[in-house]
């Protein structure tokens, strides 16, 4: 999953919480505080908890709710994908090793 998909399911997310508050939603983009839309901490850590139900990854909750922009969130975001899948890719590669030993 490369940074603009994180982009789109981050900004579904968000549609989803600015829509239970209002019904005018703003153009979002990686500049975006997530304070502009009236996400405080709890509210990004609804969102981010969301998205990691969706995108398996390695980044800690509580280091997706040091992002103040959108942006810095989906940077959080890749990251922990790629870490998962690193480590994913390296318990195979160990686990075949085990069996060919």
């Amino acid at each position: 999953m490369n940074k603009n998909d994180i982009f789109s399911i981050l900004i579904k997310h968000i549609h989803t919480f600015i829509r239970e508050l209002d019904d005018e939603i703003p153009e979002i983009t990686s500049d975006t505080y997530f304070t502009s839309f009236g996400a405080n901490s709890c509210d990004r850590a609804v969102i981010a908890s969301d998205i990691i139900d969706e995108i398996p990854m390695k980044t800690p909750l509580e280091e997706l709710l040091e992002a103040s922009t959108v942006g810095e969130m989906v940077e959080l975001l890749y990251s922990g994908q790629i870490a998962s899948f690193s480590n994913t890719f390296e318990s195979a590669v160990v686990s075949t090793a085990e069996v060919f030993s």
